[in-house]
């Protein structure tokens, strides 16, 4: 498990780095500005570790580097997400490796499921020095135009549903919501159900009205959305232990003067 001061200690890492970099540039303006969207509550995990990275920024270049947080999908859904960040409309983004992979397809082994014997194991492949990230994130800046900052630990996904589930078998023809990309879709069916493409942003609804009967996310989702006020079962799976990926454009990267 992942402490509050590990967190915070990854982030405030990522942040002494962007102010060496945005010195020169933050003393030639006054401010600069730089958007970071995501799909994510901004009390949950991820939104929170969001506004830590705004906050240690402003504090390590002395406000000259500002970071405008979006959270809960106000840039777009987790496709467009990427798909901005990619472009430059969006500087910054978090998002799961499977959701990258629909601009980078290679990086999506890193959502395979039951790939990793524990957290240690997860975050040293997911680590920025690691040869496994460091070869996905040449290849991820030379093809789509952004690059890797850092990961964090997301969670280790677990199955929740309206019913019991206690074998494949009991999941067949029961329609499962998978994150919309092909390595998500192809856990839950392996699981034994039907996969149903829908974005975070229209899950709750999704379940709520039963165009889906299921889903599958770490605990801490699950609590912080409330979902147990729609779903009556949670099944321990882990069946895919996830870090989240923090993407930043290359050519806003570049832009910073390298010291």
């Amino acid at each position: 498990m992942v402490t509050h001061t590990k967190f915070r200690h990854i982030v405030a890492t990522f942040a002494a780095a962007v102010s060496c970099n945005a010195m020169v540039l933050g003393a030639q303006a006054q401010e600069i500005e730089l958007n970071y969207g995501h799909m994510n509550s901004p009390t949950s995990i991820v939104g929170l570790q969001a506004d830590w990275l705004a906050e240690e920024v402003a504090k390590n270049t002395d406000g000259k580097v500002k970071i405008d947080v979006y959270p809960s999908s106000q840039l777009g859904k987790i496709q467009e997400l990427a798909e901005g960040v990619s472009m430059g409309s969006i500087a910054l983004s978090h998002n799961t490796a499977g959701a990258i992979s629909s601009l980078y397809e290679d990086f999506g082994v890193l959502d395979i499921p039951y790939l990793y014997r524990d957290y240690d194991h997860l975050m040293n492949v997911v680590d920025i020095h690691s040869p496994v990230m460091e070869k996905l994130n040449q290849g991820l800046i030379d093809n789509t135009g952004m690059r890797v900052l850092y990961a964090f630990y997301f969670g280790t996904r677990q199955l929740t549903a309206d019913r019991a589930i206690k074998t494949p078998a009991d999941l067949a023809g029961v329609k499962i919501r998978a994150i919309p990309s092909p390595v998500y879709l192809t856990a839950v069916e392996g699981l034994g159900a039907a996969p149903v493409p829908v974005d975070w942003s229209e899950v709750p609804t999704a379940l709520a009205t039963g165009i889906v009967q299921g889903q599958e996310n770490p605990v801490n989702v699950a609590l912080v959305h409330k979902l147990y006020d729609v779903q009556s079962h949670m099944m321990l799976t882990g069946h895919i232990s996830a870090a989240e990926i923090v993407v930043i454009n290359e050519e806003i990267w570049q832009g910073f003067p390298m010291t």
